[in-house]
């Protein structure tokens, strides 16, 4: 079952062996981007990256490229593990290209992924862990109606393995979507006029 949600200028789709992965290459190899998700640098031969984008198998793992309408190119993903018994997701974002990281793509973006979420998906509790001390992350996700939940503490091992941080752990539930949607829709209405 693949995957695909529109908004008036982008789309989400699964991501699959067969799509241009040249970005996705790009940014795991990009020391700026990964050390924002606190990960190691790697670089793939497209084949391998292929395999790895062949194992979400969009039933309870999910990697969900975006792109603008009418153009293909990947300009960042979604990764989401779903526990359907306990109507739990787990979801991680990267918008890899600089001149899309605004609010306004974050917000049009959102709406469609949390109404698949939260409606199609059943899901109830949408978690988010972000590496203490990224700040730009925290920020976003508070505005956005995350919730602080709690800080697993010395859980990652920094991506050269001389020390470990803490990650905090946010979640969005789908009592609170309702308002969360209604307060995105309006600031995206704001933004166009």
């Amino acid at each position: 079952m693949s995957v695909t949600l529109t908004s008036q200028n982008f789309i989400q789709r699964s991501i699959s062996p067969a799509d241009d992965l040249l970005p996705l290459q790009r940014w795991l190899a990009d020391a700026e981007l990964m050390a924002a998700l606190n990960l190691p640098v790697r670089h793939l031969k497209l084949e391998d990256l292929a395999r790895y984008v062949a194992g979400f198998d969009n039933k309870s793992s999910f990697i969900l490229g975006f792109c603008e309408r009418g153009n293909d190119t990947l300009l960042g993903y979604r990764l989401i593990e779903l526990n359907r018994f306990h109507r739990r997701a787990s979801m991680h974002i990267l918008i890899a290209e600089e001149r899309y990281r605004s609010r306004r793509v974050t917000d049009e973006t959102s709406v469609a992924f949390y109404d698949w979420m939260f409606g199609t998906m059943g899901v109830n509790k949408v978690v988010g862990e972000i590496v203490e001390g990224n700040q730009r992350a925290i920020r976003r996700a508070e505005a956005f109606g995350y919730v602080y939940e709690a800080t697993l503490r010395q859980e990652l091992l920094s991506a050269d393995q001389s020390r470990f941080f803490n990650q905090m752990r946010f979640a969005l539930f789908a009592d609170s979507w309702p308002q969360v949607r209604s307060a995105a829709v309006e600031r995206l209405a704001n933004q166009l006029t």
